[in-house]
């Protein structure tokens, strides 16, 4: 074995043999008429009005507004599993780096030797893990299938996924303070100077958005003092693009920055803060940022109208899925879910979970 390979089970030792297993965040629903779990490879009826979960075949509700999430589907058999996982870790090192650069990666390689050993034997990795503390055995046999499990099935649905489709196996961040001190708790993280409001994993996140789809305007709702909009253009700037970012506010802030322009508008008035004239005159790429959370279904429907293929849609820090799944519902196709960039910390390990979303018509 490798020296980067015992450095992982050491890791592994130190951390994960106390550590819950759930990838997904949320395993399974339940159903609000009978109480009945519902698996989470099983398909539901979603209910966006009431906010139901329904089995399948006994919708008691009879709003208009719902959906079929169709269940997840799990990976299991190792024979099929642990090439896919091979696979998929090859995959996502780009061909540009080694798995060990990667203490994640060279982990997850344990992960995959381990189930790999119980349908061959290796006398090697065996004896690795001899003298090892027997709680992380016990932890590598109760959880390195089902780790290794859920993350190739997460891979096998692709990178950009129907809305419903992900919400069949809807998991956030484990719990609220989790992901409010995520934005810092000895203070907000900053960008030249003002604080950003965005968590680790956002900040993070944004140039590698902005590396990849090279949006030529970024539009913002909701600016607050203006952190996150300076970061925004500079990132352009950095990507070898011309700044520009249009940010709405009801109450904006008061400075220049070169490819900045702030408006003063309301949301529940949209049609007047980004009237048609202006968003016709914006070049595409597209990057929206929803953050404003006032009236987002309005928002959405005029956006809509001149939004192209390859825009992308964030909505960010709340919980969308009631206007969500109907604007979806009525736009079959249009828009995706980009996986790439909700789960590249984990599994909707963001402010915008199962909300980043790519024009794909």
């Amino acid at each position: 074995m490798k020296a980067t390979e015992k450095q992982a089970i050491d890791w592994l030792e130190r951390s994960l043999a106390k550590s819950p297993a759930d990838f997904l965040g949320s395993n399974g629903s339940t159903c609000s008429r009978c109480g009945r779990a519902i698996p989470t490879a099983e398909t539901r009826i979603r209910c966006f009005e009431c906010g139901g979960d329904l089995c399948a075949y006994e919708p008691a509700c009879n709003h208009k507004q719902r959906s079929l999430y169709r269940g997840f589907p799990l990976i299991e058999d190792p024979a099929e599993l642990i090439p896919l996982a091979r696979k998929h870790l090859a995959d996502a090192c780009y061909d540009r780096f080694h798995v060990n650069d990667s203490i994640w990666f060279s982990g997850f390689t344990v992960f995959i030797n381990y189930l790999e050993n119980r349908v061959t034997p290796s006398t090697e990795f065996a004896a690795d893990l001899d003298g090892r503390s027997p709680d992380l055995v016990t932890w590598l046999d109760a959880h390195a299938h089902n780790v290794v499990s859920q993350w190739v099935s997460l891979k096998q649905m692709g990178r950009f996924v129907e809305y419903t489709d992900r919400r069949a196996i809807a998991g956030n961040l484990p719990d609220f303070f989790t992901s409010i001190t995520a934005q810092g708790m000895n203070g907000p993280v900053m960008w030249a100077g003002r604080p950003t409001m965005r968590s680790v994993w956002d900040f993070a996140l944004a140039p590698l958005i902005v590396n990849e789809i090279q949006p030529k305007t970024i539009i913002e709702l909701g600016t607050a003092s203006g952190g996150g909009t300076l970061l925004w253009a500079d990132l352009q700037k950095l990507s070898g693009l011309t700044p520009h970012v249009v940010s709405m506010d009801i109450d904006p802030p008061e400075f220049e920055h070169e490819g900045i322009t702030f408006l003063r508008g309301d949301s529940n008035r949209i049609d007047e803060g980004l009237p048609d004239d202006l968003l016709t005159s914006l070049p595409h790429p597209w990057l929206i940022i929803e953050d404003a959370h006032v009236n987002i279904s309005g928002v959405l429907e005029h956006l809509d109208r001149f939004t192209q293929a390859l825009d992308y849609l964030i909505v960010e820090d709340v919980e969308a899925e009631s206007t969500l799944g109907p604007f979806f519902a009525a736009r079959p196709g249009r828009y995706q879910v980009d996986t790439l960039f909700t789960d590249y910390f984990g599994h909707n390990a963001t402010c915008a979970p199962d909300q980043i979303f790519r024009r794909a018509q």
